[in-house]
């Protein structure tokens, strides 16, 4: 895999409190990452899948989320403005330069 998810904090997302932060980093090993867009899933609450990030700005939500660059990628920190549901599952769709696919 050259494109990968790591540094997910917390590492058990069902222990993720209502107001708390989601974080993790999005890196390709091998060349520049060229889109990264982020949805989040709760298949427990019923609630639809919601667009957290689309690879410009995020989403009503989570305007108080931020992305940073770091090496090969950026960091995500995620912060759900109504709290987070439990159950929640993100979703990572990410493409780098070489064509991969996450």
């Amino acid at each position: 895999m050259t494109i990968g998810v790591s540094n997910v904090s917390p590492a058990d997302l069902s222990t993720l409190e209502p107001a708390a932060t989601l974080t993790f980093d999005v890196t390709s090993f091998v060349a520049a990452l060229s889109r990264v867009l982020v949805c989040v899933d709760f298949p427990e609450s019923g609630r639809p899948p919601e667009l957290v990030h689309d690879d410009t700005v995020f989403s009503a939500h989570y305007t108080e989320s931020s992305r940073t660059a770091i090496t090969g990628g950026y960091r995500f920190v995620l912060r759900n403005s109504e709290g987070w549901a439990a159950g929640l599952h993100p979703l990572i769709f990410a493409w780098d330069t070489a064509g991969q696919e996450l």
